[in-house]
This record gives structure tokens, C-alpha cells and sequence, in this order.
């Protein structure tokens, strides 16, 4: 039996070329309708940045945003260079007012795009919270007083986190990308160690900047400024001075013209900054832990992993293995924390 024609009296129904059905991406594992005239949807036509390991799509010049389509942000204040990528054609980024600051009166914050104000002045609305006055902090709509905040994954930590369940301290940024470097990333996928805001930009010095730009001993350390002393450029301890001019004043043991250690009224060879002694009778070496030198047992602490003899590495108690695989995927299957061992350390 063959097919049916269109009712009498109406026009037959148009063909539509082979070229203008729709048809499937040909990405592999993608489901979506490709784009006309085209073999791939919307997202996968667009090429991925050129910057290794980036999956982010092209902005121009075969970069995305993040990795410097637009340039480095163009801010230069007395010596103080930014490394952060400019944000849009302005050749700034929005720290320094890639997509405006503030509106409000005397605000040079920068303000939330598309909101003309930052979070502090209203960007976000008010909290939902019943009676609270305060500004939202996210799109939440929170304050920083009713927002729900989880901790840190990692085993005793009890700092917020921030991404993937973990605080910075334990990975939520990765780690160092540097060799045998086990510390968190703060920047560009490297701690603050091994550049992650720079080199400092004192004219001759390769150390990594701290903050503006700058290392710490050229002042590049928040609020705090350099010697008071003429020509001296070594930042400031205390009381305006460096350590080598007398930050914690002279040592007062009679006739020594030595400066004195810090946190001490005498200088390191008559007895400031010296550590407690060993508790064990007859031994004269610096105490490590729990009042004992490391020869009589103060030495590092067992990993708090049960039936791991490592030692513990920094702060965290865990072994350098265990804490890379607690910052990654958390605690490893049948890994118990040793009671034990965990109030020893």
C-alpha cells in the first residue's frame, strides 16, 4: 500500500534540502544539536585555549581571559606592577577597575559586574535573613553573619573551605606546581615561595614579591613601609626600624653595643633569643617538642594514620603521602586515625 498523498485541495508539503536537517555534534560523548552548516554545537566549535592544560574557550589572540587575551592589567603605581590578566579591552583587571568601580560615594572598590556597585554597598541585596539589615555577601543572598559556611575536609581542620570541601592551606587552589614543593598554590598554579605574585620589582632583586609588587624586604608586606633610617630600604621590624638598626633596641648587658633579639632586652650571646633546654638532667640541647631535644624523643611525630610509621610533616600530622591523598580524594579506604598516636602528636 503506498503513502498517502496531502488531502485534495491542499499544496504538497516542501522539501527541505538534506543540508538543513539537523543532525548531532560530532564531538564524541556530545548530544547536542550541532550548529547550521556546521559539524559541531556551539560549544565545541569554539577552540580551547592555547596556554597547556587550559580548557577554556578563545577570547582572541588564541588565549582566553585568564591567560592574557587582553594584555597584563596595565597598573603602575609608584613602582607597584599588577600580574593579574586585564579583564576586557580597558587593559585592567578587576581588582583595579576592569569593569568599573563602585558607584558609591567615595567606594574605588571594584564593583560586581553588571551590578555598578561592589558586594559591600548592595551588589547582592540585603540578607534573607528576618531582621537583618545587613548586605548580602554572594547570590546566596547571606550575610557573612547568616551564611552557611562548611569546614575544610581535611582531617582536624576547621578553616571555612573554599572549593572542592578544602580551606587554600590544604588545597583548594592545588599545590605548587614547583619540584618537591608539597605547599598549597596561592597564584598561577605556584606558592608564594616560588613566585605566585611575582618577582619583587626593586631594581636588581630576584626574590619573589610578597604584595605591590615587591618582597618583604623592600616593603612589600601590606601596610608596613621601609627603615626610617637615610638610604636604608630593608622593611621596617619595629618601632619603624629593621632589625639591623635597632628594632628591639640595644642589648643592655653592660658596654655591648649589639642589638637585641627579638622579643628579648639582650642580645643572642648573652642570652636573648635562647630556647629552653632539653629536661633531660646532663643534656644541654635545644628542646624540640613536649620539652625534649629530638635525640630524647622530641623529635618529629608518628603520621596519625594507624599502622603508619612515617613522620609527620609540618602541622597536619599526616605523612607527606597521606596528606597528598587526603588533600585529593580525602582519606584513603581503611586508613583509621590512630587515637594513640594522635594525642601524642
Amino acid at each position: 500500500m503506498g503513502v498517502p498523498g496531502p488531502p485534495p485541495g491542499l499544496p504538497p508539503a516542501p522539501v527541505i534540502p538534506a543540508t538543513a536537517l539537523p543532525h548531532v555534534c560530532t564531538v564524541n560523548g556530545c548530544t547536542k544539536d550541532a550548529r547550521r552548516n556546521e559539524k559541531k554545537c556551539s560549544e565545541h566549535s569554539k577552540p580551547f585555549c592555547s596556554s597547556p592544560g587550559c580548557r577554556n574557550k578563545v577570547v582572541v589572540r588564541e588565549l582566553c581571559r585568564k591567560h592574557g587575551a587582553y594584555g597584563k592589567c596595565k597598573f603602575d603605581e609608584q613602582g607597584a606592577t599588577c600580574l593579574l590578566s586585564a579583564e576586557n579591552r580597558t587593559g585592567f583587571c578587576r581588582k583595579h577597575g576592569g569593569i568599573g568601580l563602585c558607584t558609591w560615594s567615595g567606594c574605588q572598590t571594584p564593583a560586581k559586574s553588571g551590578k555598578g556597585v561592589c558586594r559591600k554597598h548592595g551588589a547582592y541585596g540585603t540578607c534573607r535573613e528576618a531582621l537583618c539589615e545587613s548586605n548580602a555577601m554572594s547570590n546566596r543572598g547571606a550575610c557573612s553573619k547568616h551564611e552557611a559556611k562548611k569546614p575544610c575536609s581535611h582531617i582536624g581542620c576547621t578553616t571555612n573551605a573554599i572549593t572542592r570541601g578544602l580551606c587554600i592551606k590544604h588545597g583548594a587552589n592545588g599545590f605548587c606546581s614547583k619540584a618537591e614543593c608539597h605547599t598549597a598554590a596561592v597564584n598561577h598554579g605556584v606558592c608564594s615561595r616560588h613566585g605566585a605574585n611575582g618577582i619583587c620589582s626593586e631594581e636588581g632583586c630576584t626574590t619573589p614579591a610578597a604584595s605591590k609588587g615587591r618582597c618583604y624586604r623592600h616593603g612589600g608586606q601590606g601596610k608596613k613601609t621601609t627603615c626610617y633610617v637615610d638610604n636604608c630600604t630593608t622593611r621596617a621590624v619595629a618601632r619603624g626600624l629593621c632589625f639591623q638598626h635597632g628594632a628591639y633596641g640595644k642589648c643592655q648587658h653592660p658596654g655591648c653595643p649589639t642589638n637585641a633579639a627579638a622579643g628579648f632586652t639582650m642580645c643572642v650571646k648573652h642570652g636573648g633569643g635562647r630556647k629552653k633546654e632539653c629536661e633531660i638532667p646532663g643534656c644541654i640541647t635545644n628542646a624540640k617538642r613536649r620539652g625534649v631535644c629530638a635525640r630524647h624523643g622530641g623529635g618529629p611525630a608518628k603520621c596519625v594514620i594507624d599502622r603508619c610509621r612515617s613522620k609527620m610533616v609540618g602541622r597536619h600530622k599526616l605523612c607527606t603521602k597521606h596528606f597528598q591523598q587526603s588533600a585529593d580524594t580525602g582519606p584513603a579506604s581503611g586508613d583509621v586515625v590512630s587515637g594513640t598516636e594522635k594525642s601524642d602528636a
